[in-house]
């Protein structure tokens, strides 16, 4: 049934839109900010006072950490398991194991087992059988591999070997990961010979080695080696595991310093699919916390590119498209601003198609103002009918009343509409609840403009006021 649903909708979409060449995704081939600090300081406040009535926190005892409703802030929490000594810290994990089972005693019983672990990890390796909660064991064993890898990593790495039966297959990831990570914080080299060394025959190898270059990716991170861990990862053989771990590398660097990470990616000018794929990662990482200067920098990189030979059936057209996706999520109304701001272009209409599918669930009308601004006649036109399809399916009576009005649309989009079938809403409401409901049908358009790839398939050619309408002339 999903497979008929979705050829219908493609032949609709075919039928309407493809005898002008047109498909979503005109292209490549192939990605509530809000405050929030202020209230989290005020209620972890109390939390915090507690923990600091003593420099060295050994005042605090762990009944007033058990009573107190403020949130349990993880950095403080694990301060003070680590001020306590082995001995008394034993004795509040003996106390604590005694209290009813509850989120607010295994947050201080995982407190004070990651101490234990990062204090003696071979003593706590050595019997764990008494820790009731599995996450909270296996947090512990993590924390024990990665301790230990950091001081003798063969040892730690033979130790997961002679206990194989002890975790479930995710769990022995973990472990392995937490090893390459502590193995990394020492010996970085040594950490990607020993991933590198790992088995990718089968899928059950691949997830263990994409666990394991995700862990050194994130130690060499931690260090702020991310220049280093670049030159690390480029001795990876092409495929999933380096792309995972340049994948992990891009995000953290861009949670760091996102301009660092714009630079390296500009730079990787011998490999165009990964420097699309990282640039897709750094954008969306950078636009969800400044997301004007991240669609500059998109935008120029698209230029760049495009001015370079690469648009049409090569990597690198759509970064601002991925950028005003992330965007819109949060703020539609800057989005629609920016985008004013630039001049017609074939790189900018992925994004103003991006804008008018988001734009469409807020004023749909408007939608179709921003379709009319896109340069290419065939992307307009298919997304004419995709945006009607959207509007179909949630409100028939006033799409019906949107085409009635005069000036609304110009004589062939109304052509192209009036060929849609009249089944055609019901249709795609099939297909988004086989695809999980919600925004299913609008996600996948989406993803067709940003994959280029199209529904249909490719074809090449020659209570405020949000704004969701274009201006008539944008400024150079």
């Amino acid at each position: 049934m999903k497979y008929l649903i979705f050829t219908l909708l493609a032949a609709i979409i075919g039928v309407v839109a493809f005898g002008s060449g047109y498909h979503l995704g005109q292209g490549k081939p192939g990605g509530n900010l809000g405050g929030g600090a202020a209230v989290h300081a005020g209620v972890a406040h109390g939390f915090r006072a507690l923990l600091e009535l003593g420099e060295d926190g050994q005042s605090v005892d762990w009944q007033t950490l058990l009573k107190t409703t403020d949130p349990l802030e993880p950095s403080l929490l694990t301060a003070w398991a680590r001020s306590l000594d082995p001995g008394a810290a034993a004795e509040i994990i003996k106390a604590l194991r005694a209290q009813p089972a509850n989120a607010r005693r295994n947050d201080l019983l995982g407190a004070l087992y990651n101490a234990a672990a990062e204090r003696d990890p071979k003593g706590f390796l050595s019997d764990t059988t008494n820790i009731a909660v599995p996450r909270l064991r296996e947090l512990g064993i993590d924390t024990a591999l990665k301790t230990w890898a950091a001081q003798d990593p063969k040892a730690a790495l033979q130790w997961i070997k002679d206990n194989p039966g002890t975790a479930s297959t995710s769990a022995g990831d973990e472990r392995f990961a937490a090893a390459v990570a502590g193995f990394a914080s020492t010996d970085p080299a040594g950490a990607l010979a020993t991933v590198s060394a790992l088995s990718d025959n089968n899928p059950r190898d691949r997830l263990l080695k994409s666990a394991a270059t995700k862990a050194l990716a994130d130690a060499l991170a931690d260090q702020g080696q991310f220049t280093q861990a670049a030159t690390f990862f480029n001795e990876l053989p092409s495929g999933q595991t380096r792309n995972d771990a340049y994948a992990e590398l891009a995000q953290r660097w861009t949670a760091l310093s996102p301009n660092d990470a714009a630079s390296w990616v500009e730079g990787l000018n011998n490999d165009p699919s990964l420097k699309e794929a990282m640039g897709t990662e750094v954008a969306k990482g950078w636009a969800m916390t400044d997301p004007a200067s991240a669609a500059t920098w998109a935008a120029k990189i698209d230029a760049a590119d495009t001015a370079a030979g690469i648009s049409e059936g090569e990597p690198g057209s759509t970064l601002l498209a991925t950028t005003i996706r992330t965007w819109t999520t949060y703020d539609l109304d800057s989005a629609g601003q920016f985008l004013n701001l630039l001049p017609s272009s074939p790189t900018k209409d992925p994004a103003v198609a991006i804008f008018a599918l988001r734009a469409s669930q807020e004023d749909p009308q408007g939608a179709f103002q921003w379709v009319s601004t896109i340069s290419d006649p065939q992307m307009r036109n298919g997304l004419t009918v995709g945006l009607s399809l959207l509007w179909m399916q949630e409100d028939q009576a006033g799409f019906n009343q949107f085409l009635a009005s005069p000036g609304t649309l110009n004589d062939e989009q109304k052509q192209m509409i009036s060929t849609i079938p009249a089944q055609a809403a019901q249709s795609l409401n099939q297909l988004n609840t086989v695809m999980g409901g919600g925004e299913a049908v609008q996600t996948m358009l989406e993803n067709s403009i940003l994959n280029g790839r199209g529904l249909v398939g490719a074809r090449n050619s020659t209570n405020s006021t949000i704004t969701t309408t274009p201006l008539n002339e944008p400024s150079n």
